[in-house]
């Protein structure tokens, strides 16, 4: 049965935004009166849009803003379900708009404990303030060691009175699914998960691998290896990817790259290089998956060998961070925008909040740049 709305509905300038409010206001209405009880599931976003004669967008923003709220949630490819605790919401946000209290962000992340934290997720955490700041809203750091279940997991989140959530991969999917679903807006960063119901933010990793591959064999080198990241992380596999890419495209084998496995940590990156002068075969080039890795080759050759850099070993980092400038000579890299990556997170979180937002989830690649310093010269064999 088609309705009509009260509104105008003419092609004024404010039309679609009087539109979207009363279809927020109707369907609230429907929440409260326990028309659209706890727990049950509301109608698709196609059958609100046929029923009241508008686009799928209007709707959208309208459903959005109640998402937004805290009425309701969506599970992906089932649709968008009530919350089962209404009156504890509205109460929430009552005392909130009562107190005039700014809102929490939280930033979820197992990369955040001490171990595991460095200049990449520190800069990308002082993008993500910059942006709170601008918005006048708090940071609450929510770190994990990634051996929690998924309950005792969930469970913490949404004790922690969040407004919004900023999840910061590497992520077990069940859980990240859960917490998206379930909880409150949230965008996803550094991380893609498919069908994941919201924003995805991450770096063109390959493309970076492609760069600093490509940067090498127009050096010309031949001999070159590749110190990898941790295996559990997907930034690892893409920069291997794109350098593989960029190496076949070149006429370069596969089987000619030496792969050495890393794992982000300054300590892997000494080590590896290390090895390479125990056995003699140290190559003219190599791609370290980060700065912090390449510092760690670096001091290695400088401390184990007689080897100069680049006259005899050209090096090349990923991530353009603190590190790439204490190294001497300085670091070749590639340059990872994550500090406007954590910003740009904030700005697609706070569309989805603010006035309905946009509620279609998008997923966004940053593009990375070569940066040519010191590190890297023309091959000599």
């Amino acid at each position: 049965m088609k309705k009509k709305l009260k509104k105008s509905r003419g092609r004024g300038k404010n039309s679609g935004e009087f539109l979207y409010k009363e279809i927020y206001e109707i369907i609230r209405k429907d929440i409260l009166s326990g028309k659209h009880k706890p727990g049950n599931r509301i109608p698709s976003a196609d059958e609100l849009a046929d029923t009241y004669s508008v686009n799928r967008l209007t709707v959208r923003k309208a459903v959005s803003g109640l998402i937004a709220e805290g009425l309701i949630y969506t599970k992906p490819a089932q649709g968008t379900y009530v919350v089962d605790e209404v009156d504890g919401v509205l109460e929430r946000r009552n005392a909130e708009h009562a107190n005039g209290r700014t809102l929490n962000v939280g930033i979820v992340s197992r990369m955040l404990v001490t171990d595991n934290i460095g200049f990449y997720h520190s800069d990308m955490i002082a993008g993500i303030h910059k942006g709170l700041i601008e918005n006048k809203s708090n940071m609450t750091i929510l770190p994990f060691t990634g051996k929690e279940t998924e309950t005792k997991l969930f469970d913490h989140v949404r004790k922690s009175n969040l407004d919004a959530a900023i999840y910061i991969g590497p992520f077990e999917t069940s859980a990240l699914r859960t917490m998206i679903s379930k909880g409150v807006p949230s965008v996803l960063l550094d991380f893609c998960m498919k069908n994941s119901g919201t924003d995805c933010i991450v770096i063109d990793n390959a493309s970076g691998g492609y760069k600093a591959m490509e940067h090498l064999v127009q050096l010309g080198h031949r001999d070159i290896a590749v110190v990898m990241g941790a295996t559990d992380q997907p930034a690892s596999s893409e920069r291997l990817s794109g350098a593989m890419k960029a190496a076949a495209e070149c006429g370069i084998p596969e089987k000619s790259i030496k792969v050495v496995r890393g794992n982000f940590m300054e300590i892997s990156g000494y080590e590896s290089v290390a090895e390479m002068i125990r056995s003699g075969n140290v190559p003219t080039a190599i791609f370290f998956m980060n700065d912090e890795m390449a510092s760690g080759g670096i001091r290695a050759l400088k401390e184990l060998s007689k080897l100069s850099i680049p006259q005899d070993v050209s090096i090349v980092g990923f991530d353009n961070s603190a590190w790439s400038l204490m190294t001497s000579p300085q670091l070749t890299t590639i340059s990872a925008p994550v500090m406007q990556m954590g910003k740009f997170a904030v700005h697609r979180l706070f569309a989805k909040i603010r006035n309905g937002g946009d509620y279609s989830p998008s997923s966004t690649q940053m593009e990375t740049t070569l940066i040519i310093r010191k590190s890297t010269g023309k091959s000599r064999r």
